[in-house]
């Protein structure tokens, strides 16, 4: 049985309700700074060859493994109402079938203790100078909201109006939410741009970003990324780039330090800069560490938890001739009986425990308040 979805106005309840009922992947974001929503729905596909080339489609990799999997456009829409109701773009003829839900995942860190020997495991490391920098995540386990996930998603937006706003389902992972301030790549057909995004502080009370005072941790912080981004120019031999920062962004109720590079690809004879950078920025050690290998082994050995989708990247690719691919930060996992929250600090020789527990629960804190 198939029902066909491409109406001149479609309500989203309907639209999520037919894509949750089809089986197939599926995807809807909002862009930074933007009120264009887009929701897409397509078969999954390994995406192999250029990202931002060919089709238009919605591009996630986990944070871990190589493989990447592409959402086909075959169905496409757009809202300029916040989400609320969708023009088709692309119709679709939407297979009929129950959407498949994934066992819960394993592990998390709901201890501060727990988390206080894995940032002690961390320094040692650093003390014998195998370490420079490591990310440790959470994954907080909560009962399922009495609320929709469109709902919870539409919240995130109201939130976080300067972030890049997404829900995708996969069904080999099923269905992720999320808000992240941090691009990856963006592709426009001639310039490449990229950011290095790390330190986290409350907003102050004046509501101003650069009114955030900064400690040497997170300075340090914000210079181990913005250092990495740099070493992959030079690792391709690319000199001409444009640098801006670091400067104080807010991210809804937290503040970040930022550095914007900004490619121009046509000029430096690079077509392929967007794959190729995407590549080697991948993970950056804002999600990951420092060195990158050994970060990553770390993560693997003290982390108690599959991270899955956080901290891998995801974003549309080919639509209206952008690509933008954001890495998946402050995110969350809509399981069968449970939602699993994921976030994160950096964690550098000069840490506190006790501090980064507390990042970890502020940053939580911001992913529950579109819950209640």
């Amino acid at each position: 049985m198939q029902a066909s979805i491409g109406h001149p106005k479609l309500a989203a309840a309907k639209l999520w309700q037919a894509a949750r009922a089809s089986g197939l992947g599926w995807a809807t974001w909002r862009r930074p700074g933007e009120s264009t929503v887009w929701f897409l729905i397509g078969q999954v596909q390994s995406a192999r060859g250029p990202i931002s080339q060919g089709d238009a489609g919605y591009v996630i990799h986990p944070f871990d493994g190589d493989a990447a999997f592409r959402i086909q456009a075959d169905g496409l829409f757009r809202s300029e109402d916040g989400g609320a109701t969708f023009e088709t773009v692309r119709a679709i003829d939407l297979p009929d079938g129950p959407e498949i839900t994934l066992a819960e995942i394993g592990g998390a860190y709901e201890r501060a203790d727990d988390f206080t020997e894995a940032v002690q495991h961390a320094q040692r490391w650093m003390a014998e100078g195998l370490l420079q920098k490591v990310v440790l995540s959470r994954r907080l386990v909560r009962p399922l909201p009495d609320v929709a996930p469109e709902t919870v998603w539409a919240r995130l937006q109201n939130l976080y109006p300067h972030a890049f706003v997404s829900a995708a389902y996969l069904p080999d992972y099923g269905l992720w939410l999320g808000a992240t301030p941090e691009l990856l790549g963006k592709w426009d057909g001639r310039h490449f741009s990229t950011m290095a995004l790390a330190g986290t502080r409350p907003l102050p009370a004046s509501g101003r970003a650069e009114d955030t005072a900064w400690s040497p941790k997170e300075i340090e912080e914000q210079a181990f990324v913005t250092r990495y981004i740099i070493d992959q120019f030079k690792r391709i031999r690319l000199r001409e780039y444009h640098e801006d920062g670091p400067r104080a962004v807010a991210a809804g109720p937290v503040v970040h330090l930022r550095t914007d590079f900004v490619v121009d690809a046509m000029a430096t004879d690079r077509p392929d800069l967007m794959e190729t950078m995407v590549d080697l920025l991948h993970p950056t050690s804002a999600v990951c560490g420092a060195p990158l290998l050994t970060a990553r082994d770390f993560i693997r050995q003290y982390e108690a938890h599959d991270r899955a989708l956080y901290a891998g990247y995801w974003g549309p690719v080919g639509i209206e001739g952008v690509s933008d691919l954001y890495v998946n930060l402050r995110c969350m996992r809509w399981g069968p009986k449970t939602l699993d929250l994921f976030v994160g600090a950096g964690i550098t020789s000069s840490s506190q425990a006790d501090q980064e527990w507390q990042e970890t629960e502020t940053k939580a804190q911001t992913l529950l308040r579109v819950l209640q």
